[in-house]
């Protein structure tokens, strides 16, 4: 098979290829892996002006939803959760694939006022969570509790619910996920899950929980999950893949599992 020329490949990288950031190290990052990609994959690297890129991959490509840096203020932003990102990326695209913040937003400052500052923020943006959570599940005509809360400020599953406002319906979901998703078997947590499972059609679940401090995942300590879902409500008799691998420390400390 013959190696993609320039003319394929900026045609993949400008038309089917999309990436929303609020991070701007990130960006800068993700570009230059992109160029770095593009490059290697070039089946006709001579003469080296034909793999110049005719435009910056900057709002064509990736783009910034964080907020600019006169008005940032500390802690989390809603970024592409908010309704910076344009409804023309809506039911756009084939594939969506992330891994969100995981970590419970809480106040960390000490002093008493701005502590108090934090905390009014973050319940301003538990409730964009919830606002978010409970739009989609009631387009997608799922009947849930007006006590519906977005469980213990946690930003992931916003992403999640987010992500089927992307994706084309029928469309791949796969996300990097907290285990606790899966391992908390009341309250809130049980509600979060449900309305997964009733919700999106999940088609596979690899639970990574015994794989935790592991070069699997090297820095992760927490119990992860790699869920795989379309984007569709699950008919009658639904089922999925689910794997939980078990930790064998000679595999694990290589990377690797079975």
């Amino acid at each position: 098979s013959r190696r993609p020329d320039t003319r394929a490949i900026q045609r993949i990288l400008y038309t089917q290829l999309r990436g929303f950031e609020v991070s701007e190290s990130a960006l800068r990052l993700s570009a230059l892996t992109l160029y770095i990609s593009a490059i290697e994959l070039n089946g006709t690297q001579r003469p080296p002006r034909s793999l110049k890129f005719p435009h910056p991959l900057r709002n064509k490509v990736l783009f910034s939803f964080g907020e600019h840096e006169k008005v940032k203020r500390r802690g989390f932003v809603l970024g592409s959760l908010g309704p910076q990102v344009p409804a023309a990326f809506n039911n756009s695209f084939d594939v969506v694939v992330t891994n969100p913040p995981w970590t419970r937003l809480r106040p960390s400052a000490k002093d008493p006022k701005e502590k108090a500052e934090e905390k009014k923020h973050i319940a301003e943006m538990n409730r964009a969570f919830t606002a978010l959570t409970r739009r989609v599940l009631s387009v997608r005509g799922l009947k849930i509790p007006r006590t519906y809360k977005n469980h213990d400020n946690n930003p992931d599953l916003p992403f999640l619910w987010r992500s089927t406002e992307w994706a084309k319906p029928g469309g791949v979901i796969a996300m990097a996920l907290p285990g606790r998703i899966i391992l908390k078997q009341g309250g809130s947590g049980k509600v979060a899950r449900d309305a997964i499972m009733r919700g999106l059609a999940v088609t596979g679940i690899l639970n990574g929980s015994d794989l935790e401090k592991t070069a699997v995942w090297p820095s992760m300590d927490l119990p992860f999950l790699l869920l795989f879902a379309r984007n569709d409500k699950p008919g009658a008799g639904h089922r999925f893949h689910f794997a939980s691998p078990v930790r064998e420390n000679f595999l694990s400390s290589r990377g690797q599992f079975r």
